[in-house]
């Protein structure tokens, strides 16, 4: 159920100290149809931001450049209306628990790696954490991102999808 097979990968299976995998026959496999998108937050209309792709990055916002604003691909994670959210590159969205702080981290499939992408009447998003429930928002002097109580009224934490997303798999 992991979206991580999406990207061809497989599980092993480990019992007693053994490891083993069965023979594996892949027929008319086709390319996965993932999603990419910009995140526009509507407080501050930067767009959601990463210098370099790399574990420990921090996930911040920026001004927007109108077009070629950086993208986002949506992986299903297997339950129903949530996502791995990365770069490009691979790397994943990640709230590292321990200093309460979003980065970027290699999908590990943990539930702190999982967002709901939640669609509001006026077609923006709420990104939630699966981790703990609460909403990814620009932090109140605007220069960051943080995790707040969700409250779909709040500028901070609603976001505008690029126009490569508009109505799509987001319900």
């Amino acid at each position: 159920m992991d979206g991580t097979f999406a990207e061809g990968n497989f599980g092993v299976n480990v019992f007693g100290g053994q490891a083993s995998y069965q023979n594996v026959y892949v027929r008319h496999s086709s390319e996965a149809r993932l999603t990419k998108t910009s995140f526009t937050n509507e407080a501050v209309n930067q767009v959601m931001y990463t210098e370099k792709s790399v574990n420990g990055e921090p996930v911040t916002v920026k001004e927007s450049a109108g077009t070629g604003n950086p993208l986002w691909v949506l992986v299903p994670t297997g339950e129903e209306g949530t996502y791995s959210i990365r770069t490009p590159e691979g790397k994943a969205l990640d709230v590292d628990t321990g200093q309460n702080r979003i980065q970027l981290y290699t999908y590990l499939g943990y539930n702190n790696q999982r967002w709901r992408v939640k669609r509001q009447e006026d077609d923006t998003v709420t990104i939630l954490s699966v981790h703990e429930g609460r909403a990814l928002a620009v932090n109140a002097d605007g220069a960051g991102l943080e995790l707040i109580v969700p409250y779909a009224a709040s500028d901070r934490q609603r976001w505008r999808l690029g126009n490569e997303m508009q109505g799509s798999i987001i319900e």
